[in-house]
């Protein structure tokens, strides 16, 4: 597609996933959260992206590619903590489990079907749950000041 016409022409008309009916549910289960995202794009609308370009998502996945295939991964030695949701329907949530389990150092916290794309969006629970799970890690993790 990226060699059809110009390349950075929009891959899709409208947001982040083609064919999405519901794209509240798509990003998140608390409606006031969502609803947020008006009053953000009238004080900016720069911040509404929409869809991704033909060159961008061409690059987006041989990014993916090259990162699931690399053997520094397991070089890192910066502790990861990663959130993720297991019923995302945005991302491959099974692609980031098996990143981190190439990290020498990654704690992964999961959310079932609880929690859509954005987990810091979420209803109070999961929200204050991986609020619970970032401050846990940094205080295990960041050095003491």
């Amino acid at each position: 597609m990226r060699r059809l016409g110009n390349p950075a022409r929009a891959a899709w008309k409208g947001h982040e996933r083609p064919g999405a009916i519901d794209r509240q549910r798509l990003l998140t289960a608390d409606a006031s959260r969502y609803a947020d995202e008006g009053w953000w794009y009238g004080e900016a609308p720069t911040l509404q992206l929409g869809p991704p370009s033909w060159a961008w998502l061409v690059e987006a996945f041989a990014s993916t590619r090259l990162q699931r295939a690399d053997p520094r991964l397991a070089a890192v030695t910066t502790p990861v903590l990663m959130l993720v949701a297991e019923a995302d329907a945005l991302v491959d949530p099974r692609a980031a489990i098996a990143v981190a389990s190439r990290l020498p150092d990654a704690a992964v916290i999961r959310f079932g079907r609880e929690s859509a794309h954005e987990i810091l969006r979420e209803t109070d629970t999961v929200r204050g749950r991986a609020l619970a799970a970032i401050d846990s890690f940094l205080d295990e993790r960041a050095p003491p000041r």
